[in-house]
Formats: structure tokens, C-alpha cells, sequence
């Protein structure tokens, strides 16, 4: 399987709008997941700490999990789209079960 192929970026440097990491248990992560989803799914955006998001209707959606270099575990959760342009499409397919 081939890598999907990235835009190319227009000499944005990267700015944090909204940065949060926190230790939780994984019920209470859930229920975050979960909001972030419905909002999307029934407003097509969301707020997070007063920062409006609004992403493209075709976004790049990556999910990866992986072992990092000193052996923990990451679940991975993206949402990617140029801003002002339309998304490149591509094909991945995502079984959750």
C-alpha cells in the first residue's frame, strides 16, 4: 500500500491555536471524542476553548498506532485540510469495530 500523498505546504509556519494535554482516564477521554464527533457530524465544526474550527467537508482523516522510539503507544487521531483550499482526495478505507 502506497503512502498517501501530502500537500504541499505554502510557507505556513506551524501555529498552535489550541493546545491541550492532559491526563485523564479513558472513560472521560471518550466522552471528549465523542462531542468532538457529534459536533462535526451535526454542525460540520466545533469550538474548543473559545477557538472556532471549521474544517473542509473532504478533510484528510488519518488514524495511526504506533510504538514510538522509547516503546510507548500513541492512537493518533488527524483531521487535515489546506485552509481556504479544496482537500486532495484520497482513499484509504478505516475499519472500526
Amino acid at each position: 500500500m502506497t503512502s498517501p500523498r501530502r500537500p504541499p505546504h505554502h510557507g505556513h509556519s506551524q501555529k498552535w491555536m489550541v493546545n491541550s494535554e492532559q491526563t485523564d482516564n479513558l472513560e472521560n477521554i471518550a466522552e471528549q471524542l465523542i462531542k468532538i464527533g457529534h459536533a462535526l457530524k451535526e454542525n460540520g465544526e466545533l469550538t474548543i476553548n473559545d477557538v472556532n474550527i471549521v474544517p473542509q467537508q473532504q478533510p484528510l482523516f488519518t488514524v495511526r498506532y504506533e510504538r514510538l522510539p522509547r516503546g510507548e503507544l500513541k492512537l493518533k487521531l488527524e483531521i487535515e485540510w489546506e485552509d481556504g483550499a479544496e482537500a486532495t482526495v484520497q482513499n484509504n478505507k478505516l475499519v472500526i469495530e
